[in-house]
């Protein structure tokens, strides 16, 4: 077992180690590994390769690069003491999208008239949010899924969440143009 160079264990190790990452950067920093390979994928084979994905997000942009250089920097030591070698390439960057502060308040003004209790919750997901962020200001109204459930196919909100969240966007669209 010491001869192994296994690439899955190592692989293992950093993948463990991730939760334990963007909390030394931010409260709002986030780490994903939601997709890997295993080569030669075979039983009774000594994985010589894995292929996985780290998506790093924050919504802010400092913070989320220092997380990105902690990743790399414990995977190469990691895959280092495993001794396997360790290759990355860097697929996408893309900018966060701040909310107007205004548009904040706005939207928990309109939430607590519905009679809800607003939860902030920041997202640095891939929303169309982050496209038009670029060109206007935007707000994100967030409906509750069962059991936290979201981009999955259990995912499932009932009617009246979806009703009072219609509600909720009809108020804060007829602050926002009132304001104007």
């Amino acid at each position: 077992m010491n001869d192994r160079n296994d690439a899955l264990v190592a692989a293992s190790e950093v993948i463990c180690n991730l939760p334990s990452l963007p909390q030394q950067v931010s409260s709002s920093a986030v780490a994903t590994v939601g997709k890997a390979q295993v080569y030669p994928n075979g039983v009774n084979v000594i994985p010589g390769e894995v292929e996985f994905y780290v998506d790093i997000r924050d919504i802010h942009e400092s913070t989320r690069d220092k997380l990105v250089n902690l990743v790399i920097e414990a995977a190469g030591e990691i895959t280092e003491k495993h001794g396997v070698t360790f290759e990355w390439e860097e697929t996408a960057r893309t900018k966060p999208v701040p909310i107007k502060e205004s548009f904040q308040k706005d939207m928990e003004t309109s939430v607590k008239r519905q009679g809800i209790k607003p939860v902030f919750l920041p997202s640095g997901a891939g929303h169309d949010a982050m496209i038009l962020g670029n060109h206007l200001p935007v707000a994100m109204l967030f409906v509750r899924s069962r059991d936290g459930v979201s981009h999955n196919a259990a995912e499932w909100s009932s009617l009246n969440d979806c009703v009072q969240g219609v509600h909720v966007l009809k108020d804060f669209l007829e602050q926002v143009t009132q304001e104007e």
